[in-house]
């Protein structure tokens, strides 16, 4: 019961954020209406295709290896994937659902190639306290979801190479602990015990790069003060390229970011984040030095 209570938080938590960026959204679109009394906003024609209960995150791969780009769809209600496979037309099948862990919620999802089959695999942060890793056929359908349980609520999920032996691995931001476990792959479908890292509590999400220009994946985790008890910051951590990492320092935000990315914003070679604050409306960006740290947030 207590696990189901703190879904029921973690999805009304979720549910305040996106009531957020649609009060955004519905700013930006009064403020591009033309101060004429007869103008009329009309959507863009787009195309819909059906997903599972509460789609979540999405991301693109090619499953089937048809060279055509397709879909994969978190769904955190009904606690599966929606692969949708491309036509190369801008037209995608009917969705094929894969299972996770029932009642486990998908909240992240991400690509990556776990057994070094050069077939693309998938991987889902369950809020409900579990991990699981979808192996992909190359035929556009996958294994039974081989999930572990991890101590807290993943929240996100990141694909990285931290110890440099050409497996890929995971790291982890969990919601409930506090926790950063990075989880180094094995090259066949498995993963290592958990390390974990991170000094923060309420994670919500994690980035990979390379922000001292070292050739080394490092990491950006954003910690929210969404309960207000906490101050709210993004974290760096540098990697050593053997799978540990030291903290270089935190990035303060003036209230609790929810999402975290990584571009070269100024051109300059340097690494550089964006995070969203969701409690003010605004995204910050953090210019990186190129040494593991950041000018101060522009807002």
């Amino acid at each position: 019961m207590r696990g189901c209570l703190r879904v029921s938080k973690r999805l009304r938590a979720c549910a305040r954020q996106r009531s957020i960026l649609l009060g955004i959204t519905t700013i930006v679109l009064v403020a591009l209406v033309p101060a004429v009394a007869s103008a009329v906003l009309t959507l863009t024609p787009h195309s819909d295709f059906a997903a599972g209960a509460k789609p979540g995150p999405v991301r693109v791969g090619d499953f089937n290896g048809d060279g055509k780009q397709d879909l994969a769809i978190a769904n955190a209600m009904s606690s599966e994937v929606s692969v949708l496979l491309g036509t190369g037309t801008g037209s995608f099948g009917a969705p094929t659902a894969f299972s996770t862990v029932e009642y486990d919620y998908p909240y992240s999802l991400a690509v990556g190639d776990f057994n070094s089959d050069g077939k693309q695999d998938l991987v889902t942060a369950n809020i409900n306290h579990t991990v699981s890793v979808l192996l992909g056929t190359g035929t556009g359908s996958f294994a039974t979801a081989s999930s572990f349980r991890l101590d807290g609520g993943p929240n996100a999920v990141a694909v990285g190479d931290f110890n440099s032996d050409g497996n890929q691995d995971l790291v982890i931001a969990d919601w409930y602990s506090g926790n950063i476990p990075v989880l180094l792959g094995h090259g066949d479908g498995t993963f290592g015990a958990p390390i974990g890292y991170g000094t923060g509590i309420y994670p919500s999400d994690v980035a990979v790069g390379d922000f001292n220009s070292d050739g080394k994946q490092d990491l950006a985790v954003s910690y929210s003060n969404l309960f207000k008890d906490a101050s709210a910051y993004v974290e760096v951590l540098l990697g050593d390229g053997t799978g540990s990492f030291e903290k270089a320092g935190n990035l303060a935000l003036d209230a609790g970011p929810w999402s975290v990315a990584i571009g070269d914003f100024n051109a300059d070679g340097k690494q550089d984040l964006a995070v969203t604050v969701g409690d003010l409306n605004k995204v910050s960006v953090f210019l990186g030095n190129g040494n593991g740290t950041f000018a101060a947030a522009a807002a």
